[in-house]
């Protein structure tokens, strides 16, 4: 097809993230006469993304002046081979107008809580179709009942239900993976012996439980285990044939059986970004399984849903006058939880803990105080384009 000397065209957005300009020659044919270079992202999440000139790269919950706002930017091409540079074009956040937060941004889906007791409590969520500082809007009203077995928001995707049943106390923690904004965190082996609620503060966790088993000669250690943090595997780690471990990756996650022992260098299990060990698989097709363990004791334990997109934690507490489980108990109560189909039992005993922002530590460890453990297994807020995790 022929054209007219001197008009131009545009190949937006090529396979290296730049617009084509082409000009027509004298001979009625196009030829490139200029590229507009696109731009790399530098930061995670997300670095090394390429966006086109003027097309927008999202945050879901970013650092912004006065607190944290979903960020639009827009690329601004360039004729530098090295790359454009970002602008910011949208900020949309919920703005605190009462109590200790007031003043504060906040991205859609954080919550606020306000413990109104002895007449309620209330929640509320900035919302998704949230502008320039939107106001919150409630979300859920509970009565004071902090063991009355509803779940309560965390964060849109991140929920927290307190119960007390044949005389067990449970603390459960439900995540939706493919939420946006949020992503599961493990231990990094820089930061082994920690307790939970010191390890999830300092990581801007939004619940955490303590993780697998260790050494506990003062190495931390994993005992017999597969522990990996920030998508490096620990240097001592190792599964043993004792050892079940939960793990989690880009678009994936996995549970697997005790029996099943890793071998270095396994295809099936490069995905795993943070994984953390389990002594046994207590819920596999939905179902509580029957184990070796007959000892009543305070549990721990994590799983997933059949399609890996929703992923769950649990205690049950030894303390405080409830009844310890045994593990196969423990199965039982985890499988009787709506949407659980894999779960595996953590560290327990004097190690069960579970932590919630905004709420501390909300068991009772048995040893009478929190332990310090080897390592945990947190959501947080990553603020990325997708869910990490999520398998669709």
């Amino acid at each position: 097809m022929g054209c007219s000397e001197g008009d131009t065209m545009v190949e937006a957005c090529d396979a290296d993230g730049n617009d084509r300009v082409f000009t027509c020659d004298a001979e009625g044919n196009f030829v490139q006469t200029d590229t507009v270079y696109g731009c790399t992202v530098q930061s995670e999440p997300g670095a090394g993304t390429r966006v086109c000139p003027g097309e927008t790269f999202t945050r879901s919950c970013w650092p912004i002046a006065g607190g944290r706002a979903r960020v639009d930017w827009e690329c601004n091409g360039t004729s530098a081979p090295a790359g454009g540079g970002f602008t910011i074009v949208d900020e949309d956040y919920c703005t605190a107008t009462t109590g200790p937060e007031a003043g504060m941004n906040f991205c859609p889906g954080e919550v606020i809580a306000r413990n109104n007791c002895p007449a309620n409590r209330s929640y509320f969520i900035c919302p998704e179709d949230a502008e320039d500082g939107t106001a919150f809007a409630s979300d859920t009203v509970l009565d004071c009942n902090i063991d009355g077995g509803m779940w309560e928001p965390l964060h849109r995707g991140v929920e927290m239900r307190r119960w007390v049943e044949d005389g067990h106390r449970f603390r459960a923690v439900r995540i939706d993976l493919c939420d946006v904004s949020l992503r599961v965190g493990a231990t990094e082996s820089e930061d082994r012996g920690e307790r939970t609620s010191v390890w999830a503060g300092a990581n801007d966790m939004l619940a955490a439980v303590n993780g697998g088993f260790y050494e506990t000669d003062g190495s931390y250690a994993p005992d017999g285990c597969f522990a990996v943090g920030g998508g490096v595997e620990w240097p001592d780690s190792g599964d043993g044939p004792l050892r079940s471990f939960l793990a989690l990756g880009e678009d994936q996650v996995g549970v697997t059986f005790a029996a099943f022992v890793l071998e270095d260098g396994d295809p099936a299990w490069t995905f795993a970004e943070e994984a953390v060990c389990g002594s046994a698989v207590v819920v596999a097709a939905g179902v509580g399984q029957p184990n070796g363990n007959p000892n009543p004791d305070a549990r721990t334990g994590a799983g997933f849903s059949i399609d890996g997109n929703t992923m769950y934690m649990l205690t049950a507490d030894e303390a405080g006058g409830s009844v310890p489980v045994t593990m196969e108990e423990f199965g039982q109560y985890f499988a009787a939880i709506e949407g659980v189909d894999f779960a595996i039992s953590l560290d327990g005993g004097g190690s069960t803990t579970m932590w919630a922002r905004g709420w501390g530590v909300v068991n009772t460890p048995s040893d009478g105080s929190e332990r310090v453990v080897s390592n945990h297994l947190g959501v947080y807020i990553e603020g990325g384009l997708e869910g990490r995790h999520c398998s669709d």
